[in-house]
């Protein structure tokens, strides 16, 4: 790809160091924002299979010797990177006459999805004809005539470069970059800015600048409108004096376009507006139909553990792939082997002793999977040790930091279980009267509660719920029994 780059570069240097700079006029066509290979051949390089256009341009309309310009080209693009084209352009001025065929190169280098510039060169032969039948001589043999220096044969090149980041698009481009047996430094040079505004419409503003050191320079201020990728409305104004107004459809592999230029010089006391018309041909290569490769289920095994303590654990497996199907629906003790085509899945865990678990995982075509599953146990009640908060005596005051890191264990658990929802209970022994007991337990149970929520998790997970001494684990018969029965635990909410 470097080697493309330099040599284009390199060709349009070597023309410009070793050959004579001189400035020629060059037609203004009206409708380059639709189709910028008018100008420029880095626009060889084309979305396109095949791409051609016929375009005539009448300047001045109704005053004589004024230019009239018809353009052809088709292109052609073998892939995406690179592309061919032919072109050939008839123009006539006066009692001049030119015939201007040209062959040309376009090469993308591509840095990004939206990221690339494209490189162009032109090169071909310009015939230039003076047209003495309409000055009226008599004699052929005369030796203005037989002498005409004016009819000549000569060597064209032209070189430019676009270059895009996402929406912005930057073109120079030397048309005329040796012509006639000179260097012509004559440059276009435009900025454009690629603007989705809606759905259905698009902008694109464009500022472009045209000229040479021993000419005034020109400015063209434009903006280009589409609508739903089938019309197009585009206006401008040039520093010439001269206002452009164009639109555009777009009808299937076709686009029609039409311009006219409004002259606001000397100019429009002698004669009519501009008139520009336009007719682009698209195909796309047809893309060939792959033909169906056999897919193979690929083996998924697994394993179910304790994130607690490493054991197997038992639980019901769920399997569902990216469209919602369930694949699978079964049973698992500790692991499992299963079989699946290529693609995205999501692995649901469920069971009384486990949190609920989902794991994704995607199976790709020649290559087996092992998936190793962490699931928290709980108890049968759906309640889940983590250890004791200790409290002050006959108070809901946190005794410790040891407490402290049995809630943080609970925040953890949480925040790695999102749909996780879990009752705080606190529970007391039967020393004491009853009712102090059940405010004493809701209000332990209410502090622990409150700092889970200040680390992170939404109250609306977090419940807390008194027992007072409603519900001992064990008889109240011994002081180890009561210290037993005096708990904080968290329970599962479904």
């Amino acid at each position: 790809m470097k080697r493309i780059i330099y040599s284009l570069v390199g060709i349009a240097f070597f023309l410009v160091i070793f050959t004579k700079a001189n400035a020629q006029n060059l037609a203004n066509y009206n409708l380059n924002l639709q189709n910028p290979v008018l100008y420029n051949p880095a626009y060889t390089v084309d979305d396109s299979w095949l791409k051609a256009f016929a375009n005539t341009h009448i300047q001045w309309l109704d005053f004589e010797g004024a230019p009239r310009i018809n353009t052809f080209g088709a292109y052609l693009n073998p892939n995406e990177k690179m592309g061919f084209g032919i072109s050939v352009v008839n123009a006539t001025q006066g009692l001049t006459t030119s015939n201007n065929l040209s062959l040309s190169y376009g090469y993308k280098a591509k840095f990004g999805d939206e990221h690339f510039l494209n490189l162009g060169l032109g090169l071909g032969a310009l015939i230039d004809k003076l047209n003495v039948n309409k000055i009226g001589f008599s004699d052929m043999t005369d030796p203005t005539v037989s002498d005409n220096p004016f009819d000549q044969t000569s060597f064209t090149a032209s070189f430019g470069l676009a270059y895009v980041n996402k929406n912005i698009e930057l073109q120079v481009v030397m048309p005329q970059l040796y012509e006639r047996k000179k260097t012509n430094m004559y440059t276009i040079a435009s900025l454009g800015y690629n603007y989705q505004a809606t759905d259905a419409w698009a902008l694109k503003p464009v500022v472009s600048m045209r000229g040479v050191k021993t000419t005034p320079w020109q400015f063209d201020f434009s903006v280009m409108a589409t609508y739903m990728e089938k019309f197009i409305l585009q206006g401008g104004y040039r520093t010439n004096n001269s206002f452009v107004a164009g639109v555009g459809m777009a009808a299937k592999n076709y686009t029609l376009a039409y311009a006219y230029q409004m002259e606001n010089s000397y100019i429009s006391n002698a004669a009519k507006g501009t008139h520009e018309i336009q007719l682009v041909l698209r195909l796309s290569k047809k893309e060939k139909k792959a033909e169906p490769k056999e897919v193979k289920e690929q083996l998924v095994k697994g394993s179910l553990k304790s994130k607690d303590n490493g054991t197997p654990l038992d639980a019901h497996m769920k399997v569902v792939d990216d469209k919602g199907n369930v694949v699978y629906d079964g049973d698992v003790k500790g692991t499992f082997d299963l079989e699946l085509l290529p693609g995205k899945y999501i692995a649901y865990f469920t069971g009384n002793k486990i949190l609920n678990k989902t794991e994704k995982f995607e199976v790709k075509a020649g290559k087996d999977v092992f998936l190793s599953v962490e699931a928290k146990e709980v108890n049968p009640d759906r309640t889940f040790d983590l250890g004791i908060v200790n409290f002050e005596t006959a108070k809901a005051t946190i005794k410790d930091d040891e407490s402290f890191k049995v809630l943080d264990k609970l925040v953890e658990i949480m925040k790695e279980y999102t749909e996780l929802s879990v009752e705080i209970q606190g529970h007391t022994d039967n020393v004491g009267d009853a009712a102090a007991n059940l405010t004493l337990s809701q209000n332990r149970a209410n502090v622990c509660r409150d700092y889970v929520v200040s680390k992170g998790i939404d109250a609306s997970r977090v419940k807390a719920m008194g027992y007072g001494q409603t519900k001992p684990i064990v008889e109240n018969d011994t002081p180890e029994n009561r210290a037993k029965n005096r708990r904080t635990e968290f329970k599962i909410v479904d």
